[in-house]
Parts: structure tokens; C-alpha cells; sequence
């Protein structure tokens, strides 16, 4: 009888150690479960944060360039305007000195805008009558160009950008940037135009893009 009893006594004191060992490791296991909630929720807002971050980033940079382009273009269109309308009251009539004093004001005015190359006007006919690059103006004639085509026949078109073509002149693309010059009478006098220098937007560009890198 007191061997059974002893024996029950050890067995129902056995019994709990197995439930006092499993419980630590349920802790630990339900410790490590929450632990990786936490990190996932933390990781996941980390990545959330960060798209943010390079959105607002790409935004900014957008607009940006999309200013710079902007500004750009418009400093080459006052150029352009500027002297079309001195043109105007020229167009036909001036004396190859007048030309040639024009000339110097107006590449004066040209160390001043970055982003353009060169400049020609052209007459009526579209052979070449003032050159940025040349005292005597080099053999050119634009008129199958499509900004001479368009300036010829639309008395109101303002200014005309076209895609980026390759110069017969010295081989290199440019953008052409373009104004109409009206005779005094409001009759077609010719064009005035400037190359717009695609690497000046791609070295800003790339300027922009090694920043934001370094930031």
C-alpha cells in the first residue's frame, strides 16, 4: 500500500514538470511570433517612408527641370524676338555694314544665353544673310526647313521650336528655335533662328541626377 501510494505520488509529481517545460518555450515561441509582427510592421512602414521619400524626390526633380527648361527656352525667345523686330524695319533694305554692326550687338548678347550655339537670319529666300560663326555668312540656305516652310506661310505663328536636327553647316544636332521677320509692310522677310544646344539640358540633367545621388 505504501509502495502504490509512493509510486502514484512520484507519477502525479512527474506530471507537471512536462507542463512547466512547455510553457517557457510557448512564451518564447508566442515572444519571437510578436517580435516579427513588430519588425514586419516597422519594415513595412520603413518601405512605405521610403517610396514617399522618392516620389516627393522624383516630383521635385521634375519640376525642376521642367523650370530650367522653361527658363531656358524663354531667355532664347526674347533673343529672338528681341532682334526679329529690329529686323523687321531692316528686312530688304540694309546696307551689308548695318548687318554687320547687327551682328556684334546681337553676339554680344549671345555669350549670355548658354544654351544656344549659333544663330543665323535668314532672307526670304533662305539663304543666310547674318552668321553667328562668320563675318561673311557661310553658304546655307533653309528654305526646305521646316520652320522656314511654317514662318512663311503663317504670318502669326510666334515662336516655332522644332525637333532636333543636324546642322549642314558643321554636322552637329541642335534644337531650332525660331521667329518670323516681317517685312515693313507685314509681307514675309525672312527668318531669324538659333540652335539650342541639346547637351546644355543633358549635362544639367545629369548635374541634377549625380546631386539628388549624393544627397
Amino acid at each position: 500500500m505504501m509502495a502504490g501510494r509512493i509510486a502514484g505520488e512520484t507519477d502525479i509529481s512527474e506530471q507537471p514538470s512536462g507542463a512547466v517545460m512547455r510553457a517557457p518555450v510557448l512564451f518564447v515561441i508566442m515572444l519571437l511570433a510578436l517580435l516579427g509582427a513588430v519588425l514586419g510592421l516597422q519594415l513595412y512602414r520603413q518601405y512605405n517612408d521610403e517610396i514617399e521619400t522618392g516620389q516627393a524626390t522624383a516630383r521635385s526633380v521634375a519640376n525642376l527641370l521642367e523650370e530650367h527648361a522653361s527658363r531656358s527656352f524663354s531667355a532664347v525667345d526674347i533673343f529672338l524676338l528681341n532682334y526679329a523686330e529690329t529686323m523687321s524695319g531692316m528686312a530688304g533694305t540694309s546696307p551689308v555694314s548695318s548687318l554687320s554692326a547687327l551682328r556684334e550687338r546681337m553676339n554680344a548678347r549671345l555669350s549670355e544665353l548658354p544654351q544656344v550655339r549659333a544663330y543665323l537670319v535668314l532672307d526670304e529666300h533662305g539663304n543666310s544673310i547674318i552668321d553667328s560663326g562668320s563675318v561673311t555668312p557661310r553658304a546655307f540656305n533653309g528654305a526646305d526647313r521646316e520652320y522656314f516652310r511654317l514662318h512663311a506661310e503663317r504670318p502669326h505663328q510666334g515662336l516655332f521650336v522644332g525637333e532636333p536636327v543636324q546642322s549642314r553647316i558643321n554636322g552637329l544636332w541642335a534644337i531650332s528655335t525660331s521667329r518670323r521677320i516681317n517685312r515693313p509692310d507685314g509681307s514675309f522677310g525672312g527668318v531669324i533662328l538659333a540652335a539650342v544646344d541639346p547637351k546644355y539640358f543633358i549635362n544639367f540633367y545629369r548635374d541634377v541626377a549625380i546631386g539628388d545621388g549624393n544627397s
